[in-house]
């Protein structure tokens, strides 16, 4: 005979009362939850890790583009030779490597932003490698080095030379006729 209380067996109380298979079900789903956790972590560490490396290599092409000084007496000549040797220090970092996508541009100080010139870094990311969590869109994500550049050598000749006679015509068309050593400590 089953005795039943309130309209339920004691056998399907004794039933349910079962605790067998709890300890695995709750392990599982703590689990599955704490690597979700860590690979999230670890997704945005190595993000995080790329956005340096590009903003890096970013500042060694607006390094070399401010610093690139070939003597030529043409600024428009030096400001082209220098961003053609800055893209090619740009090239020497392989971003594709490690799954980046960038575009690299030169802004010189002829483009109308002040004394300011450098370079500026574009390019995409996922916000999350999980579309459920984060989605499948991605971010775009900027980078720019903007440092003063200093004058050419031949714009310091020219205006110590300006300063010294009082007239730029002596300077341009001197050749070796102007007896005089320009020279200042920096321009």
């Amino acid at each position: 005979m089953i005795a039943t209380q309130g309209g339920f067996s004691l056998e399907k109380i004794r039933t349910l009362n079962n605790e067998s298979g709890q300890s695995a079900i709750e392990f599982i789903l703590t689990f599955a939850v704490g690597l979700g956790i860590v690979f999230l972590v670890s997704i945005q560490g190595l993000n995080v890790t790329k956005g340096y490396f590009a903003q890096y290599v970013n500042f060694m092409v607006s390094r070399t583009y401010l610093v690139d000084d070939r003597g030529v007496n043409v600024e428009q000549t030096m400001l082209r030779q220098a961003e053609q040797r800055a893209l090619q220090v740009g090239e020497r970092y392989d971003l594709r490597a490690v799954g980046i996508d960038a575009q690299i541009n030169i802004i010189s100080p002829t483009d109308g932003r002040g004394l300011y010139a450098g370079s500026v870094i574009e390019f995409s990311e996922p916000i999350s490698a999980l579309p459920i969590i984060g989605g499948s869109s991605e971010v775009n994500l900027y980078g720019e080095s903007f440092l003063g550049r200093e004058p050419f050598r031949i714009t310091c000749y020219q205006q110590t030379c300006l300063a010294m006679t009082g007239s730029g015509a002596i300077c341009q068309n001197s050749g070796d006729n102007l007896d005089m050593v320009v020279y200042d400590n920096g321009c």
